[in-house]
């Protein structure tokens, strides 16, 4: 891709400043916003009807998790950030969460701590702004794993507080026995 823009003679200023700008970046983030440039051009010819956006949102959910269960994390990065926008698009806040946290979680693996802790801090505020508890106390529980990681002791058991407080009356029974433990 890089080596394509290169190739380019006649790059206007402003494209240039991208290919620099695209050039600085980790390999990693390349291949997601190229990835990402791609799958937003197939968004365009999208239904507008909100069940087949839901629909949508929801194969790419699918098959972000088929990619982060590979350790494909960098693809599954661009599938979850198009099921994110898709989910915003049809305002349904606790798959926007989902996406988000699964979106988190990948960049978490790619120890990227910054991109993981704003995506998912973003995933737990939709969560509690669309009152869905499941969505939260995993996202809180997320959020505990990243502050073990960085050794941040405090906050990482606040966030398993609050993530049993969340999860207790809730369908997601495996996060709270990961929590509880």
């Amino acid at each position: 891709f890089e080596k394509h823009l290169v190739g380019q003679r006649n790059l206007s200023p402003v494209t240039r400043g991208r290919q620099s700008w695209l050039s600085s970046l980790p390999p990693t983030l390349q291949a997601a916003i190229v990835l990402y440039s791609f799958n937003c051009l197939s968004l365009t010819a999208l239904t507008t009807s909100t069940p087949a956006i839901l629909q949508q949102a929801d194969a790419a959910i699918a098959k972000g998790k088929q990619l982060e269960d590979a350790g494909d994390y960098t693809q599954a990065i661009a599938k979850f950030t198009i099921a994110t926008h898709l989910a915003q698009k049809a305002g349904d806040r606790p798959r926007e969460a989902q996406a988000q946290r699964h979106n988190g979680l990948c960049h978490l693996y790619l120890f990227q701590y910054r991109e993981a802790l704003t995506l998912i801090e973003t995933a737990r505020t939709v969560a509690l702004e669309a009152k869905d508890r499941s969505e939260s106390g995993a996202s809180a529980f997320s959020l505990s794993a990243i502050y073990r990681v960085l050794g941040d002791f405090d906050l990482a058991e606040m966030q398993v507080q609050n993530a049993v407080r969340e999860l207790a009356d809730t369908p997601k029974k495996d996060y709270l026995v990961k929590a509880l433990l």
